[in-house]
């Protein structure tokens, strides 16, 4: 018969489309990293694998009039990402699967979507404690002498560079500023009395400035806006934070080769007819420049 579909598994395949707008916008709020990193998309480049080239920094020295320049190697090197596929695959029962459509379709996509979402973010948080400068110590909470040593670190590591800095943390380093503030002995108590203060460090009314992050904007700190997230790594064997200050513009990268997708089949499970619902995405994350942040460690 034309057009047939037959198959020798499981699952016949009745169903392959790319998640809806309203499932792309849960996959950018449940974002924190991917938008503060060089990212790239290679969907039609027919590899699995991206290059970020860089150089090896210069210097610049004075010379005499009419003198020769010393030459400087141009010495190109790459940071190379390397995308895999990671998938969510979730089986519904026949009747389930036609309860309350097409309101539990949107429902399940969208928790697919989460779940694919936070894996890609945790990745890409994995890579904060990496850094080879850090700020560190592990047997007491985040202070603002410690942030204040690595915002210093990083201008003197990548001064001239352009780009801006962002903080991302633990949401208890963050708790650890906050209550240093609001300390009612040491800190400055009287601003929970003060509406002109309430943002500081993340107040009720906080708006990400950026798409993609939503209510993860925790304030700033030296002009620099911090950043909340629970994928931030642990380090000293679980026993303290990893967040970090780096450079949105080159300290850390990523590539897609395909965005997350969602497959519906049929499918025969235990006897039980039903629906296999497959999120399938493809990326790979790295660091890309190492001069360009600093890992800030502290007791969680």
């Amino acid at each position: 018969m034309a057009n047939e579909t037959t198959s020798t598994t499981l699952a016949n395949i009745i169903n392959s489309e790319v998640l809806g707008i309203e499932i792309q916008e849960s996959i950018k709020s449940a974002s924190v990293m991917w938008p503060l990193m060089t990212t790239r998309d290679i969907s039609g480049e027919n590899t699995l694998v991206a290059s970020f080239p860089k150089f090896a920094g210069f210097t610049a020295a004075s010379v005499a009039e009419d003198a020769a320049g010393t030459n400087q190697a141009s010495t190109l090197t790459e940071a190379t990402v390397t995308c895999t596929e990671s998938q969510v695959t979730v089986y519904v029962s026949k009747p389930a699967s036609r309860a309350a459509m097409p309101y539990y379709k949107a429902a399940l996509a969208k928790e697919i979507a989460r779940a694919l979402s936070d894996y890609r973010d945790n990745a890409a948080a994995a890579l904060l404690g990496g850094f080879s400068n850090t700020v560190s110590d592990t047997t007491n909470p985040l202070t603002f002498a410690m942030m204040t040593t690595a915002v210093t670190t990083l201008n003197l590591l990548a001064k001239g560079s352009t780009g801006d800095a962002v903080f991302v943390l633990y949401p208890e380093q963050i708790g650890d500023l906050r209550a240093t503030v609001f300390d009612a002995t040491t800190g400055l108590s009287v601003a929970n009395n003060r509406t002109d203060l309430i943002n500081f460090l993340g107040g009720p009314d906080t708006v990400s400035p950026d798409a993609g992050v939503l209510k993860a904007y925790q304030g700033d700190f030296q002009g620099i806006p911090i950043f909340s997230s629970s994928n931030v790594p642990t380090a000293t064997a679980g026993a303290d934070s990893a967040g970090a200050i780096f450079l949105r513009s080159g300290a850390l990268c990523g590539a897609t080769c395909w965005e997350p997708e969602l497959e519906i089949a049929s499918c025969v499970a235990n006897a039980k007819s039903g629906q296999q619902w497959l999120g399938n995405q493809c990326f790979g994350v790295a660091e890309y420049n190492d001069s360009y942040g600093v890992s800030i460690i502290s007791d969680r």
